[in-house]
């Protein structure tokens, strides 16, 4: 209103392009001014002790524009911080209560180093945040409540500190949180009751803490995209209740060959025939019978079983003879050559044919190996497209497909993998895009090798521009 009475003379389109310019000058230098941003990220580093890589050595008021900062990422529009990456830096120090100010942030990566102290509750003033990741580090005190404020979280990562108090009873209200890890903390009390209200939760680890009571009764129908679900039945098991029978939504993970459902199932059904025994003895029984039980499991033809012996189907072309115990003389198949189960459970957790000259397509059962965590098929001359049953191989951690002859696009359900931390796919045939939100999809990625991806018109997100091989 100032300006037109200021230019009334000017030509009316003259005016409007003179408006744009000063719009855009504003809005491209507005960093440069000290701003609540500025002032928050100054604060921040205020509270860091030791920095013994110097990635805060830019954060001063010589480089006044903090846009440009190592570890902040600014929106190219309103010139405000959106991701805060420091993870893997080495900082000693706390967490200044400031960072609530950074009111456009969406994704606080701190993993990694060595916070102390508290969580500030002023996070919870972060109501764009999407992932807040402060695992491995060494924060103390209970979890904020106002955490729960944040209504856009998909990713809640505080694993590896030193955290107490309970679970906070509004977690339900986060209704887009797909990932929820808070293992190796001190925990205690039960779940609450609105945690069941999570629907679009995907995994959830609550290991090494000291939590106990009972698990939802239809606990596979609440959650019905949860996956991994063994992990928060063993983590979360009060031994001394017993578990609750699970009714289980299709999509769902049967869990009969989980020791503590053995042991449960045995428990209940064995009390009628030894109703007799001394409690003590039945209780030794019931061990006994349930880890007889486990550790031969591997001997009948299991879902692990028929999988590799489907992936030996597939491979016309076999030098080295890498695959030949893999048979019927040999039935314990932990034993088969490339293949590593875990000491508990007896499943398939290692698959490694890196190097041994084979010549075939990939099999869709590999799907079925759900407890695989690492697998490697470097250096082979495996074909075809990568099966989209891989996507449910949802406790993988490292895949290294690299030096095939793999073609085609990588399969959407790709980006399911969200433990996923290490990926090779380069020299091969793939083509297509990456997703345009790939380090929120993959969140703990930390490596995803050289692909060899044309046409890639992606976003390049915080993930992938740190990463050691880009």
């Amino acid at each position: 209103m100032n300006a037109k009475r200021l230019f009334r003379f000017l030509p009316p389109f003259l005016f409007a392009i003179l408006m744009q310019f000063v719009a855009f000058f504003t809005l491209t230098h507005a960093a440069v001014a000290p701003t609540g941003d500025h002032h928050a990220l100054l604060a921040i580093k205020s509270m860091i002790k030791v920095d013994p890589q110097g990635v805060m050595t830019s954060w001063n008021h010589s480089l006044t524009n903090f846009c440009q900062w190592q570890g902040v990422t600014c929106g190219s529009r309103h010139h405000r911080v959106t991701i805060l990456d420091l993870s893997s830096s080495g900082l000693v120090g706390t967490l200044s209560p400031s960072v609530g100010n950074l009111s456009f942030l969406r994704v606080s990566m701190l993993s990694k180093n060595s916070f102390s102290g508290e969580i500030p509750p002023e996070i919870g003033r972060l109501f764009r945040l999407q992932e807040l990741g402060l695992h491995k580090n060494s924060f103390t005190g209970n979890i904020p409540a106002t955490i729960m404020n944040c209504s856009n979280l998909q990713v809640i990562d505080l694993d590896h500190n030193n955290l107490v108090g309970k679970i906070p009873d509004r977690i339900g209200s986060l209704s887009m949180l797909n990932n929820l890890f808070l293992s190796l903390n001190n925990l205690t009390g039960t779940i609450p009751p609105s945690f069941y209200n999570c629907s679009s939760l995907e995994q959830v680890f609550l290991d090494h803490n000291q939590l106990k009571g009972r698990l939802h009764e239809n606990l596979g129908l609440k959650l019905p995209r949860l996956q991994p679900i063994e992990e928060l039945v063993d983590s979360y098991l009060d031994k001394r209740q017993g578990l609750k029978p699970i009714k289980m939504n299709q999509k769902c993970k049967r869990l009969e060959d989980h020791y503590h459902i053995i042991h449960y199932q045995l428990k209940m059904n064995a009390k009628r025939p030894f109703r007799f025994l001394p409690t003590f003895l039945f209780a030794i029984l019931m061990q006994f019978v349930a880890f007889f039980t486990l550790t031969h499991v591997a001997v009948a033809p299991t879902g692990d079983h028929l999988a590799l012996l489907a992936i030996k189907s597939m491979i016309k072309v076999d030098p080295q003879g890498v695959v030949t115990s893999w048979n019927h003389s040999v039935t314990n198949f932990c034993q088969w050559q490339g293949v590593t189960c875990g000491s508990r459970h007896h499943r398939v957790i290692m698959l490694d044919l890196s190097s041994s000259g084979l010549i075939g397509t990939l099999s869709p059962l590999v799907g079925n190996l759900s407890y695989l965590r690492v697998f490697v098929l470097s250096n082979n001359s495996f074909s075809g497209e990568i099966p989209p049953e891989i996507g449910r191989l949802f406790r993988l951690r490292e895949l290294r497909l690299d030096n095939n002859s793999f073609t085609g696009n990588i399969p959407p359900s790709f980006y399911n993998f969200s433990s996923l931390e290490e990926v090779l796919l380069d020299y091969n045939q793939l083509n297509g895009r990456l997703h345009e939100n790939l380090g929120l999809k993959l969140p703990h990625l930390q490596d995803i090798g050289t692909m060899t991806i044309f046409d890639c018109k992606c976003q390049i997100h915080y993930s992938i521009i740190k990463s050691k091989s880009i």
